[in-house]
Formats: C-alpha cells, sequence, structure tokens
C-alpha cells in the first residue's frame, strides 16, 4: 500500500510542468523515502525502528490520502475497509510523529 501510494506522488511530479522552487527538493526526498519504505519492507528485523524526516513525513501523508481518494474512485470495495483503517493508524502514527517533533523544537 505505501509503495502503491508513494507511486501516485511519483507520478504527480513527473507530470508538473510548472517550475516550483521546492518541485527538487520533493524528488529528492521522494527518493530516500521509496528507499527506506523498500529497505523497511525487505528487512528481516520488523522491531527495527525506521527515522523519517519532517518532509518525509509530510509526502507519506500526502501519498496516504491521495491513495485513499485513488482506492475511492476506483469503487473497490473489498480493499476500502481494510485500506481506510491502515491509513487512519499510518495517518494517527504521522500526527504523533508531528507533535513530538515539534515538542523538541
Amino acid at each position: 500500500m505505501l509503495k502503491d501510494a508513494l507511486r501516485l506522488v511519483d507520478e504527480t511530479f513527473a507530470r508538473n510542468t510548472e517550475l516550483l522552487p521546492n518541485l527538487e527538493l520533493g524528488r529528492e526526498t521522494l527518493a530516500h523515502l521509496k528507499t527506506k519504505v523498500d529497505a523497511m519492507l525487505q528487512g528481516e528485523d520488523w522491531n527495527k525502528e525506521m527515522p523519517f524526516d519532517y518532509n518525509e513525513l509530510h509526502i507519506l501523508s500526502a501519498a496516504i490520502q491521495m491513495y485513499l481518494v485513488e482506492l475511492s474512485l476506483s469503487g473497490n470495495a473489498q480493499l476500502m475497509p481494510t485500506c481506510l483503517r491502515l491509513c487512519k493508524q499510518f495517518s494517527a502514527v504521522i500526527a504523533s510523529c508531528h507533535t513530538t517533533m515539534r515538542d523538541s523544537v
């Protein structure tokens, strides 16, 4: 699910035709993020924590929201309840990371 969500962000970046000041940073961050997600999913130690920086968290959060929109538009009612539950859990984790980051600054 995460890989599919990040694919949507990648496609959005690829379709962009505007000269945005942070687009290159977004692309670099997305590339690092995809590498981290791959390492996380292929790793043998599922208890090992993977650190994400502020920009990576924002991209992950946006990717999950984009994935939910695409899933609901596809009409795949079979996947929707499970993915919605996982997306809500993931969004809660991201929100707690934002709170932790904000409190540490």
